[in-house]
């Protein structure tokens, strides 16, 4: 996984700092947009060696909906909380929750 996550780095290393001045440049930045979207092969494999690593199919549900987020509101909608980092306590009750 880590072979498709650093050519993402990479890519958007490139996107931030190359500026768009002529065609060369504009292809090259069209290259790595590219090269950018190479994070979603890896995102395929995690979601894979998720649903493989969790028995049952409710506990499955519960960490593929933790994994994307799905059960919370939707991003762009009013009154949306602030995004917190998860406490130490969250992250061993989720490890706890999929590995029961």
């Amino acid at each position: 996984m880590l072979g498709f996550i650093i050519p993402s780095f990479v890519g958007t290393i490139v996107l931030m700092t190359v500026r768009n001045t002529n065609t060369a440049t504009k292809a090259g930045l069209l290259i790595s947009y590219y090269i950018v979207l190479s994070f979603w092969a890896a995102q395929g494999l995690g979601m894979s060696m998720l649903s493989r690593n969790v028995a049952g199919s409710t506990k499955k549900s519960v960490a593929v909906a933790m994994n994307v987020r799905i059960a919370g509101p939707p991003p762009f909608s009013p009154g949306v909380p602030s995004f917190t980092w998860p406490t130490p306590a969250d992250t061993l009750t989720v490890h706890r929750m999929v590995h029961w």
